[in-house]
């Protein structure tokens, strides 16, 4: 038998609408909710016939975003000499990931049921562009052939069907039948069959209802903060792995309230590793961890303090966030205002959780809860960077470490890049702010960081 999401309780999500119209709504419209789905003229947000194409200079690659006869597909090719195209290419965009607050990327689905990500991906900044994808951002990459795996949907969608021959840690993925919409209810609160059955036998009890269900709210506080963790805890985007599955458990069987220890042992870096300020991917429950709020509650801090998981209303509305601050530091802040020791704005957020780069991704992210100890001496970015730049990137470092100086690398040369308005010679402060074209010698990189370092009166 296949390993059917029914066979373990899960039902139709849309069952919960009956007695939870209101929140199953708010839910569907939030980015979980949104996050996975086919393709249509309901969720496009992308450009598939104007600005649907650019040149990949890495791989010397066109890349093309159609839409025909109702359907999406993503084409590639090159030149020839005589300027002909060749090496084409073209698959159907069967699926799309990502609720499109920050990106998007796109699923191909063969007739055996594997599953591929596609190569282009869509990114929100800047009104929304097409851009590699993760990943994809090389010269030789084999293009519509990075397999979607069981780990992939773990956390990316709701609990898919799968076949009975490809069910253990370690199978080739497949998937059978018509794949979920989104992340439901069940993902958080659990098999639903059980409590949607008491709901509706006459003479039922409340109480009874209520303990067929998993309410996050009301588990202990280790079991409530896994619901989140189970998909926000990535300690490491490294080729180890930063978690393993437990040898008896599958790749789909954690449920919600479930200690998550007994479904993956988790991994992360030892103390004095050098590592505590590392920032990645889907990690934002392990900085919350680490960040002063939640030590000094004594972990009373959670993720629905800020978050909540029914409204589609917070993603992105700043006043939001800082008025959740303000909860417990409002006294403090006003004190230190009336002392003239801290301005009388309000954005919490502008500089204790500012935009910052992922050391495994490509897009920026909220969330840099402030762990750093010491003072950054120099500061590396690329100058061009996927939905940002590196002077973008600089000037919200700037606003929690000011004295830190800057050298900025690109394999474009300076006049390309002030062509473009990126950075100009004028940017390039003498002393605390440096350019190097890509390539470069590891000795002509290290004489800059010392020169920088030396011009804020370190030793080398």
């Amino acid at each position: 038998a296949s390993l059917n999401p029914a066979g373990r309780g899960y039902v139709n999500p849309k069952l919960c609408f009956v007695c939870h119209a209101a929140i199953y709504k708010n839910n569907m419209r939030t980015g979980m909710g949104r996050l996975f789905g086919r393709p249509g003229p309901e969720n496009t947000v992308e450009d598939y016939a104007v600005k649907n194409s650019f040149y990949h200079e890495a791989s010397r690659t066109y890349f093309q975003m159609l839409r025909r006869d109702g359907k999406y597909y993503q084409r590639w090719y090159q030149l020839d000499l005589d300027g002909k195209q060749t090496n084409a290419s073209e698959l159907s965009v069967d699926y799309v990931l990502g609720s499109a607050i920050h990106a998007r990327a796109y699923i191909h689905r063969e007739a055996g049921g594997r599953l591929f990500q596609l190569p282009v991906a869509w990114y929100a900044a800047k009104g929304g562009y097409w851009w590699m994808a993760p990943g994809y951002d090389s010269a030789s990459h084999p293009y519509g052939r990075r397999p979607i795996t069981y780990d992939c949907l773990f956390c990316h969608n709701s609990w898919p069907t799968v076949p009975a021959n490809h069910q253990k840690i370690g199978d080739e993925p497949v998937y059978a039948g018509d794949l979920p919409d989104g992340i439901d209810c069940q993902r958080c609160h659990g098999p639903g069959k059980e409590h949607i059955q008491r709901a509706a036998a006459a003479g039922a009890r409340v109480e009874d209802i209520r303990a067929a269900i998993v309410n996050p709210k009301r588990l202990p506080r280790d079991r409530e903060g896994e619901v989140c963790m189970q998909c926000h805890s990535r300690t490491t985007g490294l080729r180890l792995p930063h978690a393993i599955k437990r040898y008896h458990r599958g790749d789909f069987a954690y449920q919600p309230g479930q200690p998550l220890g007994d479904f993956e042992i988790q991994f992360t870096f030892a103390p004095g590793a050098g590592q505590n300020n590392w920032y990645q991917n889907v990690s934002t429950v392990v900085r919350m961890r680490k960040s002063q709020c939640f030590i000094r509650s004594g972990g009373a801090l959670k993720c629905a303090t800020c978050h909540d998981p029914h409204s589609p209303d917070h993603a992105g509305d700043m006043a939001h966030y800082n008025a959740v601050c303000r909860q417990c530091h409002a006294s403090a802040f006003d004190k230190l205002v009336a002392a003239g020791k801290h301005t009388g704005a309000a954005g919490c957020v502008d500089c204790h959780m500012p935009a910052r780069r992922p050391m495994d991704g490509d897009k920026g992210a909220l969330h840099w809860r402030r762990t750093i100890k010491t003072d950054i001496d120099v500061f590396v970015a690329d100058v061009i960077l996927q939905g940002s730049n590196g002077p973008g990137l600089v000037s919200s470092l700037k606003r929690v470490q000011p004295a830190a100086r800057v050298l900025f690398i690109s394999g474009f040369e300076l006049s390309e890049l002030s062509r473009r308005g990126i950075l100009s010679s004028p940017d390039l402060i003498g002393g605390s702010v440096e350019f190097l074209q890509k390539p470069f010698a590891p000795e002509v990189f290290m004489c800059a960081v010392e020169r920088l370092i030396a011009s804020g009166g370190k030793k080398t």
